[in-house]
């Protein structure tokens, strides 16, 4: 804070930058609402931890820095990594789950890995099953890192 700047222009540039945040929070949870056609929703979700789909157990533990969620060591199949690693592209580039049924998709995994084509590639029940698992444990990272703001934060409807 500079020496001429009052603390209330302070707090307002803070407030500011805080909808903001909460602006870009809310859309983008929208946008993955619509991407899963409305199938999961806020007043849905659900803090219990569950078993996933794809052998892990999904805990209310989040990592305290970004570099440890980055690091988390995982332990999973070859198998379950490719699965992931479908549903991270995904995610990334906002694709629709049905593109796991798409000819070309199927092409492509079949020829870099022909093994994992035959046997171990999931249908898109399986895709919305895990999307719907990232989206609730994003949703309580994000509500985590919103409750830990200090100070209140309003917002103009």
């Amino acid at each position: 804070m500079d020496s001429g700047e009052s603390l209330m222009e302070f707090v307002s540039k803070q407030v500011a930058t805080a909808r903001k945040i909460i602006k870009k929070v809310e859309e983008a949870l929208a946008q993955f609402e619509e991407g899963l056609g409305g199938q999961r929703r806020l007043s849905d979700m659900s803090s219990e931890p569950r078993s996933s789909s794809h052998g892990a157990v999904l805990k209310n533990r989040s990592p305290s820095t970004m570099d440890e969620f980055l690091t988390m060591p995982t332990t999973c199949t070859p198998q379950q990594a490719n699965v992931l690693t479908i549903l991270n592209m995904l995610v990334t580039d906002m694709r629709p789950l049905s593109m796991v049924r798409d000819q070309g998709f199927k092409d492509v995994i079949k020829k870099f890995n022909p093994e994992y084509y035959e046997n171990y590639l999931p249908d898109r029940s399986h895709f919305t099953t895990m999307m719907e698992e990232k989206y609730e444990t994003t949703f309580q990272k994000v509500m985590q890192a919103l409750r830990a703001v200090n100070g209140s934060l309003t917002a103009d409807v």
